[in-house]
């Protein structure tokens, strides 16, 4: 291969825009047009590497007959490279984009304008996408929408006028993400984003924490504590917690699906906690009554199932039945 002046334009030309796509445009342009931004720098890309790899004066050879043997006939090749840097440049659009909101990023609340799910069927196969429109307004700012793909379970815990957070580029407001996964809600507030456990109970009694302690402490825990009437709720984990600071007694109460296979964490937290429970059981009519002591703590556990109201969700997911476990914790001597 004769690496001549031409060649050298050409290749210049590909690292050129190479440099323009991947680090050149700004993140809020490539905000407003990602895909179309990715597409236009990879066919760009290929496009030059055709004319550096055969040789060509310009793109108007490409329309002339083509020899045997020569190089020209090398061109299609880039073609490969072009459609793998579609996807190259697009995600690497969003590795920026997760950077410099992790970096720079504010969190502000959100609400969910709208919703909706596509499902395509090829090949006797079906495929279901799940899309929400989000608005939010920076203070001192205009409202801004923006639309986000997620997955089903996201799509089926939210609903139309729901409230969430959004972090967006302190630079570019409009460059945002809506905080929905655990990962990205442990990452943007520095929380392990869990249920209670047996030990974080315990610290309440121990510290012997006030109401605005208490949220404080349960919010460091997990993702949207709030009080509702007296009542410590977080509707994200589907728990909720009542605290009687007189006779030292609370109850916990937790919402899982039938169709989750992990149980009560609260409850497993108990067979590893140091205070060392006992569990026992009895039967009072066909109702088997469970309860765990130790030297500190008594805790009786009920449980009961609800059925949704309807079987299926809107997106057309299956709603298993809910078991719903309570557990009136008491603390001995306190």
């Amino acid at each position: 291969m004769e690496f001549n002046t031409r060649r050298k334009i050409w290749l210049g030309s590909v690292i050129a825009t190479l440099y323009l796509f991947w680090s050149g445009i700004s993140i809020g342009t490539y905000n407003q047009y990602p895909g179309f931004l990715s597409f236009t720098g990879a066919a760009l890309t290929a496009l030059f590497l055709a004319l550096f790899i055969g040789d060509f004066t310009s793109v108007y050879d490409f329309t002339e007959d083509i020899p045997k043997g020569s190089p020209k006939g090398l061109a299609p090749l880039a073609i490969i490279p072009g459609i793998i840097l579609i996807f190259v440049f697009w995600v690497h659009f969003d590795d920026r984009k997760d950077a410099v909101l992790e970096k720079e990023g504010v969190i502000v609340t959100a609400n969910i304008v709208d919703g909706e799910s596509t499902t395509t069927t090829r090949r006797f196969q079906s495929n279901t996408t799940y899309e929400v429109r989000v608005s939010y307004q920076p203070p001192k700012n205009r409202k801004y929408y923006f639309s986000q793909s997620i997955n089903g379970s996201e799509f089926n815990s939210l609903y139309k006028g729901a409230t969430i957070d959004v972090v967006y580029w302190k630079q570019d407001p409009s460059v945002s993400k809506a905080l929905l996964s655990e990962d990205e809600i442990k990452k943007a507030f520095k929380i392990e984003d869990r249920k209670l456990e047996f030990q974080d109970i315990d610290k309440i009694f121990t510290a012997h924490m006030k109401q605005e302690t208490i949220l404080s402490h349960l919010n460091k825990i997990g993702y949207k504590w709030e009080t509702q009437e007296g009542i410590f709720v977080n509707e994200r984990h589907k728990i909720a917690l009542k605290i009687d600071e007189e006779s030292q007694s609370m109850v916990y109460l937790e919402k899982l699906s039938i169709g989750h296979l992990n149980g009560s964490s609260f409850e497993s937290s108990l067979r590893n906690a140091e205070d060392g429970f006992k569990k026992s059981a009895r039967l009072v009519g066909e109702e088997e009554r469970i309860s765990y002591e130790s030297d500190h703590y008594i805790i009786f556990k009920e449980h009961k199932r609800t059925k949704p109201e309807n079987s299926y969700s809107t997106s057309g997911t299956f709603r298993f039945p809910e078991e719903i476990f309570m557990y009136t914790i008491v603390r001995k001597n306190p």
